[in-house]
């Protein structure tokens, strides 16, 4: 750790704790500061930082509608505001950085939605038609099925009594109707019964073994049950640069850890997952949202987020991003969603008297593998009314992740 950032240990605003006792006043930083890029590709409806972490809101320095810069000089926090009013669609977007990050920073803020068509056809046995991110299911037999497609060339799986059917590159630039009828019996391959094991799985974990075909947009979901019986696509059905996964999942309460892999049958079926979120609690004050925790797992991708609905006509995102450098430069152990800027609008807040989703997601990436850890709840209105401070333990219906 640089002498930069060890100066900025001691600079942790309430809402940023790093666990230390220090009562000396921080040092004052007169080092020198590095210019950082915000792109927002589609303007945004606010732009601000906070260079350090107990410095004031400001706002981003307009170089042009979708454009901003500003300068820091260590660790710092990027607020950017999305809006579609016309949706009532709101997302605030945060990045906890350092200047060692990537100083070229880029969101979108576009809702444009990509060209759908639909697309219809019958299906012989009861089962699962999917299409990229497109699916139906029906428990009876001789159903039709009709799904809103994204444009372009995909392929279709069917499923059905544990086998699997497969129509590679169709093109889907219009309305269209799959032909011929699909014919699980006539057409389809049993899928491979795999037995896959999780070394170090507690007994109050509950496993799952999550088996899905990567496409462009979408996983296209084989198997989803026990790990000793799971189902895989066999290589016969499968093209070379298919990327078969299989992740295996362990969730107890509002905690859940996988580990998700490619797999070809005869491949490695022994799971190591890895370690969980540890003393995770939350707590909402002045209209903001606060995490901490013990102890994370080691991290790609750290966040933070929270989404409702203040009325049912307007929908809230809120998101917080902490780099890797970011975390080990203060050595936080909690962390806020700030809404508390200048500019800032009561419509893009999250309402935490009616009900909202709020999780936090460690992610590390290592080749082909992803290792994930999170803690998420569904709060309800009327436990979000009964306790606004978070101040006692908190009911959760359990969520499921994607």
């Amino acid at each position: 750790m640089n002498l930069r950032a060890l100066l900025l240990v001691s600079l942790v605003p309430a809402g940023w704790s790093s666990g230390c006792d220090d009562t000396d006043s921080p040092p004052v930083d007169t080092t020198p500061g590095v210019t950082i890029t915000i792109a927002t590709v589609t303007p945004a409806a606010l732009v601000a930082f906070r260079d350090g972490l107990d410095g004031p809101w400001q706002a981003a320095s307009m170089k042009s509608p979708s454009m901003f810069e500003a300068e820091v000089h260590g660790p710092y926090v990027v607020t950017i505001v999305c809006q579609d009013p016309s949706r009532g669609l709101y997302s605030t977007f945060q990045l906890a950085n350092t200047p060692d990050d990537d100083r070229a920073l880029m969101q979108t803020c576009d809702y444009t939605f990509p060209t759908r068509v639909p697309v219809t056809g019958h299906m012989v046995q009861a089962g699962r038609v999917q299409i990229e991110d497109a699916l139906r299911t029906s428990s009876t037999a001789d159903w039709d099925f009709n799904l809103s497609v994204l444009g372009g060339t995909h392929d279709l799986m069917a499923l059905a009594a544990d086998q699997i059917v497969l129509r590679r590159a169709l093109s889907f630039t219009g309305a269209t109707t799959v032909t011929p009828q699909i014919d699980v019996t006539r057409e389809g391959t049993p899928l491979a019964d795999v037995a896959f094991t999780a070394t170090n799985a507690t007994p109050t974990e509950t496993l799952v073994a999550a088996v899905s075909l990567e496409k462009a947009t979408s996983l296209l979901q084989i198997f989803s049950g026990p790990i000793a019986t799971a189902k895989v696509a066999p290589d016969s059905v499968l093209l070379p640069a298919d990327a078969q996964t299989v992740s295996i999942q362990a969730s107890a309460g509002t905690s859940l850890r996988s580990l998700r892999r490619p797999f070809r049958v005869g491949g490695n079926t022994e799971y190591t997952l890895p370690a969980p979120v540890v003393g995770a609690k939350w707590e909402v004050a002045a209209g903001n949202l606060s995490a901490s925790w013990s102890a994370i797992p080691d991290f790609s991708v750290f966040s933070i987020d929270v989404s409702g609905a203040s009325d049912p006509s307007k929908f809230q995102n809120q998101y917080l991003f902490l780099s890797p450098r970011f975390v080990a430069a203060t050595g936080i152990t909690s962390a806020t969603i700030d809404t508390d800027i200048p500019g800032f609008k009561p419509e893009w807040r999250v309402s935490f008297t009616r009900s909202y989703y709020r999780r936090m997601f460690v992610q590390r990436v290592v080749d082909t593998e992803i290792s994930s850890s999170m803690v998420s709840e569904q709060i309800t209105a009327l436990t979000a009314l009964a306790s606004p401070a978070g101040d006692r333990p908190l009911p959760h219906e359990r969520i499921a992740p994607p």
